[in-house]
């Protein structure tokens, strides 16, 4: 019975005293320090900046239209102002006096960025100043619009590279 009270004292013993070794002795790193765990900080300062102006005037290239909505940097619009004049062909007087009763509007695509499927309302509101061939406009310039705003017309649709129209019988991209 001896025996067996030292063998069990002796077990007992063994399994109190063990302890998992340390890599590196605990005196070392004194407190909650522990190997290969750090904490850190950082101070981060960030800031948006306005894009500089860009001449628009009487430009040939293309212009812009629609929304593009990226998950980093939000929605963007893009959208201008243009002017629509009575062509050149009449006569210096006639021109002078004359009055557009209607216009037609065609926008030709040249390419699609962002999702080709999606839907976009396009409007055309008539300008409150006329645009003038001798001024320089930037591209941060806005102008007031007539009607409170109300829309000459508007039309909602899906861009597509391939569509046309049909304008006295002859097809227009």
């Amino acid at each position: 019975m001896i025996k067996n009270f030292i063998a069990g004292m002796f077990a007992c013993l063994c399994l109190i005293s063990c302890e998992e070794p340390d890599l590196v002795s605990s005196d070392v790193f004194p407190g909650d320090d522990i190997p290969g765990v750090f904490t850190d900080t950082l101070e981060l300062s960030a800031f948006t900046t306005t894009d500089r102006e860009l001449e628009s005037s009487n430009i040939t290239g293309p212009m812009f239209i629609g929304t593009l909505s990226d998950q980093e940097i939000g929605p963007t619009t893009a959208s201008f102002y243009i002017q629509m004049l009575i062509g050149s062909s009449a006569p210096l007087p006639a021109l002078q006096s004359a009055v557009a009763d209607s216009m037609v509007l065609s926008l030709a695509y040249s390419h699609i960025y962002g999702d080709s499927t999606a839907t976009h309302t396009v409007s055309v509101y008539e300008l409150d100043e006329e645009l003038t061939d001798d001024s320089v406009y930037q591209t941060t310039d806005t102008f007031d619009i007539k009607n409170s705003g109300i829309p000459l017309g508007t039309v909602t649709l899906v861009p597509s590279l391939t569509d046309s129209v049909t304008l006295d019988s002859l097809n227009y991209a």
